[in-house]
């Protein structure tokens, strides 16, 4: 019977692990391969446990990441749509369109290929290019948010170019998130500097 409890302890762990409970926990104290075997289930939960958490934070971040282009793309359309944008404007507002609609082509290419990396390292396109071109596009992006509250943006660009050597994607994810958030948290009627 005494060999019996620390197995009974070790398959009520599994049972509940198996049932998405990853958070159980007892203790086997038998110095033997029992212990080992519970240590070893422990540790199997404890990383099950990280990479639930890890795949909730990846959706969280996908669903962020996508939800600002298809903010910008739906406002931009329904202003035209209902006339807000009078049409000589429309060419200005459909080149947004189209580059919010390539960065959410180049966000699901991004996911279509993470399987090909490990978690070790995260691959990055290094290139040098032009920052301010980068940061007007994307406040143009957020033009129709910043009208809706009110909220202009002050923004001094350097008066030198200023190339960066970078992956343009990843800043731009930094960027729109940057942006997003100052937005966000921002009083209507203010000015972000």
């Amino acid at each position: 019977l005494i060999v019996n409890r620390p197995l009974d302890k070790i398959i009520t762990a599994a049972r509940q692990y198996a049932v998405g409970n990853l958070n159980y926990q007892t203790s086997v104290h038998t110095n033997d391969e029992m212990e080992d075997l519970y240590d070893t289930l422990m540790d199997m939960a404890v990383r099950l446990n990280s990479t639930a958490e890890d795949q909730h934070k990846f959706i969280a971040n996908v669903s962020h990441d996508f939800r600002s282009p298809l903010t910008s793309i739906k406002g931009y359309l329904v202003a035209m749509e209902d006339g807000t944008i009078p049409q000589e404007l429309y060419p200005k507002y459909l080149k947004i369109v189209l580059d919010e609609t390539e960065r959410l082509s180049k966000l699901t290419e991004r996911l279509l290929t993470l399987n090909g990396f490990d978690t070790r390292g995260t691959y990055l396109n290094w290139q040098k290019y032009e920052l301010h071109s980068d940061i007007k596009k994307i406040l143009a992006t957020f033009e129709g948010r910043c009208q809706e509250k009110n909220i202009t943006f002050d923004f001094i660009y350097s008066s030198r170019q200023l190339s960066v050597y970078a992956d343009p994607d990843k800043i731009q994810q930094v960027l729109y998130n940057l942006i997003d958030n100052a937005i966000k948290f921002s009083s209507p009627n203010s000015v972000i500097s």
